[in-house]
């Protein structure tokens, strides 16, 4: 009995350490999907060492543990976004 609930602890202890990796993943899969207009507000992965291609609606932080920074799409053409922040520009492709 020991053994079995030790079992379902891990296994909800597991649940939760990926559930911001699937969060990110879903992130960037909405990304992809959405549509996108020059001029919205979107917000990227501000660490400025992934290629990540996270990008969202609202604020929050990448899988890598880095905030979000905020940014303006400046293009959009067929499977990626182009998007200007603080830092430079940089283009996200739709996965």
């Amino acid at each position: 009995m020991k053994r079995l609930m030790g079992a379902v602890l891990m296994s909800v202890a597991l649940s939760f350490a990926f559930a911001p990796v699937v969060h990110a993943a879903d992130q960037a899969t909405a990304a992809a999907k959405a549509d996108y207009k020059v001029g919205d507000k979107v917000y990227v992965c501000g660490c400025g060492a992934c290629e990540c291609g996270t990008l969202s609606t609202a604020k929050g932080k990448c899988h890598c543990g880095k905030d979000f920074i905020e940014g303006t799409v400046t293009k959009v053409a067929e499977g990626e976004v182009t998007v200007k922040t603080a830092s430079g520009e940089r283009t996200i492709k739709a996965r």
